[in-house]
Formats: structure tokens, C-alpha cells, sequence
């Protein structure tokens, strides 16, 4: 449903238009709502895009018809999803993805040139996060597309299922590929900070060991070797800070207990304690490494360090 508010003579506001859509955008009129509204007609409608004159939505590059779910002329990018009509809208689900422009449609993807055995591997490690069922879409142009076949409404991990999926129906592009270390790096420095948003790009390691300080019972701290699909999650967080222009890489603070209960105090990057979810530092999207942690019943992190490898 999309409202639109103004103010009337008085300074009131008031529903100035009420329209109520199908999953495809197709308008539903029902008693009280009105498509036209209520004596000012609105042009911005479904998706907050122009409704034209011939019932057609401008999205930029080309014309969607919701009245039949399709775009009116060919994906430009349709090189780009082979196995999807080049007429589709939101690959035929448009309560899970979004289309911004009439371009390409974004999701989180494996770069072309990976092997199936590293396909597999990112797989299992990002089912291991959510209770969803996933599933791979192979592009022409080689990158793999990672979708959810399956919505799981109750049930386990609530924390890393909607992490996933936010960044699959985000409309920028996460990537994940193969590497000897574990890091998310944003396209865009500046949009990845600013409100905007940009894609990114994390290079995962799935067969590296890393030991991170985790808080025992009685507060206090001891290593223990992290499982790799934690370190994914860890670096879904730095993106979902990318695609959501919320990456704060200022430093901070932190204090924790050493195994004698001696308090230590190390300074960071707020993004990196915010990522691994300490007191303070959690995001407003309530995301963090901790909070999967606890849903998989591990030990919370208690500090940024780490060995045997490389996060950040």
C-alpha cells in the first residue's frame, strides 16, 4: 500500500492519495482508497515510480506494465541472466527482489572464474546462517547468483536469516569470492558511508583458521578458533554497512577481561565493534557477529584481535 499525505487550507495533514497494490503493481481499488486520490491525482505510484499516462511506469531505462507483470522492451543487461525471460520483472518475485531502474537486478553473487568447489563452499557456509533454503542461478556472464528458494517464516537464527536476506533483496550488488584472507571492501568509500550506499566486495577464505577472544562464565576471556561461517557473517555485516551508506570508520574504544581478570582496553574502528557486536556499537539494523553467535550457541566474542589469519 503506498499513502500520500499533504496539508490542506487549514495546515492539517490529510490522505491526499491511497492506492493498495498486488504483488506485481497492479492497482486494487477498494472502498476508501482511491487510484486517482482525493482531489489531487499523484503521478508517483507503485514503487514510488511515474505512473504514464498509458498505464505504463517509468523505472529510467525501460517501461514496466503491472497490469501483466512485465517490462514493455528487452532487459538491456538480459546477457546478464540467461535463464530469465528478458521480459521479466524482479525475476517473476517482486515481494523478495526489487528492480530500481529497469537494469540489472542486484542480489549477492559469486564473481565469475570461481570453481564449483568454491561455489560450494561460500553455499554452505551462507546456509549455515540462515534457516531459509538457498539456491544458485548460473549468469552468461559467468557469476553465480545466489537466491532464496525456499522462505522459512518461523524458526532458528533469526538474526543471520534476515541478514541475508536484506542483502539479497538490496538493490546494490554484494560479491563474494575465494581468497587466502576475510575482508568486505566497499565500490564506494564515500557512498558507503554518506546514506547513499554502495555494492561490495568480500573475499572469503573457508579453509583459513582463525582464534578469536571469546568471554567465558565468569567474564573472563580466553581464545578459541572461530567457525568459518562466523567469519562470513562477520563480513556480511561490514556489508550490509556498505549497501546501506551506514559504515562509520571512525575509531573507538573497548574494554574486555584478560584470562587473569585484568582489564584490557583496545581501540578499533567503530565498524569493526560494530560488526562483531559489543555494548555501544551495534547498528540500528541490530545485526552483529554476536547475536549469531548466540543463536548457533557459541561464545561471544569479547575482543577485535585475532590470529591465524586476517579480518577486518
Amino acid at each position: 500500500m503506498r499513502i500520500s499525505f499533504g496539508r490542506n487550507s487549514t495546515g492539517a495533514l490529510e490522505i491526499t492519495d491511497a492506492n493498495d497494490y498486488y504483488p506485481f503493481g497492479m492497482n486494487h481499488l477498494k472502498t476508501g482508497n482511491a487510484f486517482f486520490g482525493q482531489n489531487t491525482y499523484k503521478n508517483y505510484k507503485y514503487n514510488g515510480k511515474e505512473l504514464q499516462e498509458n498505464g505504463m511506469y517509468d523505472y529510467g531505462a525501460r517501461f514496466y506494465m503491472a497490469d501483466i507483470g512485465r517490462w514493455r522492451v528487452v532487459d538491456p543487461l538480459a546477457e546478464t541472466s540467461r535463464r530469465w525471460s528478458t521480459y521479466t520483472y524482479a525475476y517473476n518475485n517482486p515481494i523478495r527482489f526489487i528492480d530500481p531502474d529497469g537494469m540489472q537486478n542486484k542480489d549477492i553473487t559469486i564473481p565469475s572464474g570461481t570453481d564449483q568447489k568454491g561455489i560450494d563452499a561460500i553455499m554452505a557456509n551462507l546456509q549455515k546462517l540462515t534457516r531459509d533454503k538457498l539456491t544458485t542461478v548460473k549468469g552468461i556472464n559467468g557469476k553465480t547468483h545466489v537466491f532464496i528458494e525456499k522462505f522459512e517464516k518461523n524458526g532458528k537464527y533469526e538474526n543471520g536469516t534476515q541478514l541475508i536476506r536484506d542483502l539479497i533483496t538490496d538493490e546494490k550488488n554484494v560479491n563474494i569470492r575465494i581468497g587466502e584472507s576475510n575482508f568486505a571492501k566497499a565500490d564506494n568509500k564515500e557512498t558507503a558511508s554518506n546514506g547513499v550506499g554502495t555494492d561490495s566486495d568480500i573475499t572469503f577464505n573457508p579453509t583459513g583458521k582463525q582464534d578469536v577472544r571469546v568471554s567465558g562464565e565468569d567474564g573472563k576471556t580466553m581464545y578459541e578458533t572461530s567457525p568459518n561461517f562466523i567469519i562470513l557473517g562477520h563480513e556480511l555485516i561490514h556489508a550490509k554497512d556498505h549497501v546501506s551508506g551506514t559504515l562509520n570508520k571512525t575509531d573507538g574504544e573497548h574494554s574486555y577481561l584478560d584470562l587473569k581478570g585484568i582489564r584490557l582496553i583496545e581501540t578499533h574502528s567503530k565498524a569493526e565493534f560494530r560488526a562483531s557486536g559489543f555494548p555501544g556499537f551495534i547498528g540500528k539494523d541490530g545485526f552483529s557477529e554476536n547475536k549469531i553467535r548466540k543463536e548457533h550457541g557459541l561464545k561471544l566474542r569479547a575482543s577485535y584481535e585475532s590470529f591465524r589469519g586476517r579480518t577486518r
